[in-house]
């Protein structure tokens, strides 16, 4: 076993003052990041989300700009974040018809639980701070720090992480 340099990230110092800890860094994979997902489905998943925030993009921005045009009042955040949820719902259920009519050619449907997911990550990147979402609802949790790349967490119980940029999907 090697013994971690004093640069490694992991390294966090102790709450006793006894020296530095080394603290696992936290990852939760994302839906295409499972081990036991074949390739081809990974693909799929990348296909459903570009699917997904391409038709966001569309159609969210075409509703906004015909409210304008016809001097509707604007839509306050809750009821854009339900129509943009109705439109994914709706891309996410055109796009696995899709699938489907081209599966002989490669189409692949996704599981309902990771399309739900990606509906809610596509929204958390719209609306909210995208994958620092997850990490803002968890009450555990005291403090949130980014540093580049790194994210780290303070639970109220003491505990450190550092989470990896690509679990947190921090936004370049």
């Amino acid at each position: 076993m090697t013994r971690p340099e004093l640069g490694d990230p992991r390294l966090t110092a102790s709450t006793n003052g006894a020296g530095p800890n080394l603290v696992a860094a936290q990852h939760m994979p994302g839906p295409s990041e499972l081990p036991h997902r074949p390739a081809e489905e990974a693909a799929a998943v990348e296909r459903l989300r570009q699917h997904l925030r391409d038709e966001l993009s569309t159609h969210l921005s075409r509703r906004i700009r015909a409210d304008e045009t016809a001097g509707r009042p604007p839509m306050d955040a809750p009821a854009r974040r339900r129509l943009a949820e109705a439109i994914l719902t709706d891309a996410a259920e055109a796009h696995a018809q899709a699938e489907l009519r081209n599966s002989a050619t490669g189409g692949m449907l996704v599981a309902l639980e990771v399309e739900q997911r990606l509906i809610r990550q596509v929204l958390d990147e719209v609306f909210g701070l995208a994958g620092l979402e997850p990490l803002l609802a968890d009450t555990d949790i005291e403090n949130i720090n980014i540093n580049g790349d790194r994210v780290f967490v303070k639970y109220a119980d003491g505990r450190r992480n550092l989470c990896r940029r690509s679990s947190a999907r921090i936004p370049s």
